[in-house]
């Protein structure tokens, strides 16, 4: 006898893309060393960013400045700050991409 899936309601593509690119975006800022340590939030819209040594979780908008703005400095990106947030993790990874 098998038990039954538990399911899940699935994230819609965007908002699923829009995670997976702060997720890159946290790969590349964590092997920069800009962060200690990333990860899923509790909830499924936050993010955990681990920063001096101090773990806190972010709704995934806020998790995406934090880190672009991170990435930013570091690499001294010209980054847009256009409505959608999707954007500019796009034009962002895009740049980092470039270097």
């Amino acid at each position: 006898m098998s038990t039954p899936a538990i399911s899940t309601p699935a994230m819609s593509t965007p908002a699923n893309q829009f995670k997976q690119d702060v997720e890159k975006l946290a790969a590349i800022a964590y092997f920069q060393h800009l962060i200690s340590g990333y990860g899923n939030g509790e909830h499924p819209d936050y993010y955990q960013i681990v920063i001096q040594g101090k773990p806190k979780h972010y709704a995934l908008e806020e998790a995406h400045r934090v880190l672009v703005g991170l990435l930013a400095h570091r690499f001294e990106l010209d980054v847009p700050t256009p409505s959608a947030p999707a954007t500019v993790a796009s034009q962002t990874l895009r740049q980092l991409m470039v270097r």
